[in-house]
């Protein structure tokens, strides 16, 4: 299986993370940097080029890259994980509007313009998606985010945790498991 992993906000894609590596375990992990102060759409068209590039079969995404793994999985009709996703952008990404500096030091300029042009999360109950959420996270409200997306995906939430998403070795049977199905149920190739 070839998984894309889509990193947060003001973060970067590290194949040493805790997360990428926990995914190693079930499949080849591939990543892209993401500059999320360019547009929507310029970065929807660089995840759809590391898509195609690497013959992604499953997007995994934490914070935004939720955002954007839904977002791409529903468009091109991959099997997507978000995991404590962004789902109202436009409100999340506010209080970073101007200039500011990622975690690994390099500065960003995200504007209004920028910010106004997302819409809420993929809520379509046609895509085929798992959420993991916890409990804990102290930036985005799991509960909301529970509440808002059960109708159309798997849901599973743990109990205490972060933002950061403190659950990922406890959710890779899920991940598994929730993959096969989509084989199953899309008829996907797990070559």
């Amino acid at each position: 299986m070839n998984i894309l992993y889509v990193h947060g906000f003001a973060s970067r894609f590290d194949s040493s993370s805790q997360k990428v590596q926990a995914l190693k375990t079930i499949g080849e992990v591939s990543g892209v940097n993401i500059d999320y102060s360019m547009p929507v759409n310029e970065i929807e068209s660089h995840l759809y080029k590391a898509i195609l590039d690497n013959d992604i079969d499953l997007l995994v995404g934490t914070s935004m890259g939720g955002y954007y793994s839904a977002l791409l999985g529903a468009k091109c009709g991959i099997p997507f994980i978000a995991i404590n996703p962004a789902t109202e952008p436009r409100t999340s990404l506010a209080r970073h509007l101007g200039a500011g500096t990622t975690f690994d030091g390099a500065d960003y300029f995200l504007t209004e313009v920028v910010v106004s042009g997302y819409e809420p999360i993929v809520n379509d109950s046609g895509a085929c998606g798992l959420i993991l959420l916890d409990e804990g996270d102290e930036i985005l409200d799991s509960a909301h985010t529970h509440d808002l997306l059960k109708s159309s995906y798997c849901v599973k939430v743990f109990k205490d945790g972060c933002h950061r998403f403190s659950h990922i070795n406890e959710s890779l049977e899920d991940i598994r498991m929730f993959y096969n199905r989509a084989e199953l149920v899309y008829g996907l190739d797990n070559d």
